[in-house]
This record gives C-alpha cells, sequence and structure tokens, in this order.
C-alpha cells in the first residue's frame, strides 16, 4: 500500500522556504490526505489532523529545533547575536535526530 502511495506523490517545494533553511519543506496530496517530507530525502510523513506519522513505520513524527545564528556584530561570538530556528521533522525510529546549530546565516 505505502509503495503505491510513493508512486502516485508528486512533491513540490514550498516557495516561501528562506535561503537560510536546511531542510527545505515539500508537500503532496491525494484524495486529500496530505504528505510531507524534507527536500531531497525520501522519508515521507501522512498527516493525520495535526499531526504527522511516518509513512514506513507509522510512528508519530517528532520534531527538533536548529538554530542558525545570523551574526550582526563583532561581538556575535560572544552570544550577542540574534538567531533564527528552524524545525525540522523526524521520524524517531526510521531517521537520525537532526542536529543542533547547522549553519551560521550571513547578511
Amino acid at each position: 500500500m505505502e509503495q503505491q502511495i510513493r508512486e502516485k506523490l508528486e512533491f513540490k517545494l514550498v516557495e516561501s522556504n528562506p535561503a537560510w533553511v536546511t531542510f527545505g519543506k515539500e508537500f503532496a496530496e491525494i484524495d486529500g490526505v496530505k504528505y510531507h517530507r524534507k527536500q531531497g530525502t525520501e522519508h515521507i510523513y501522512r498527516q493525520v489532523g495535526n499531526l504527522l506519522e511516518c509513512l514506513d513505520c507509522g510512528e508519530d513524527v517528532l520534531a527538533a529545533t536548529i538554530e542558525h545564528p545570523m551574526p550582526n556584530n563583532k561581538f556575535s561570538f560572544l552570544g550577542f547575536g540574534k538567531a533564527r530556528t528552524e524545525i525540522v521533522p523526524y521520524c524517531p525510529i526510521c531517521e537520525e535526530r537532526p542536529k543542533y546549530g547547522v549553519s551560521v546565516i550571513k547578511k
């Protein structure tokens, strides 16, 4: 069943993804059911109400936060800069938890 769904899905990248995000979000829909995945990956999540579940194992999808520092002055390295937070979905059974602090955002 899952393989048939995978073959029918046509994912589209969300155009509003900011340039600094590590994992762009893609969406697809079949028969009113929404599916999500991170750009460039094969892990697919099915939306069930307000939650996501892994299409492969059925486990509830968790969210990890990744902080992206935005240096704005010469003292940013001391913690005086700003940061953007990216919420990244992942299946705790099938995927490794995304790592913290992936990249620095440059102005």
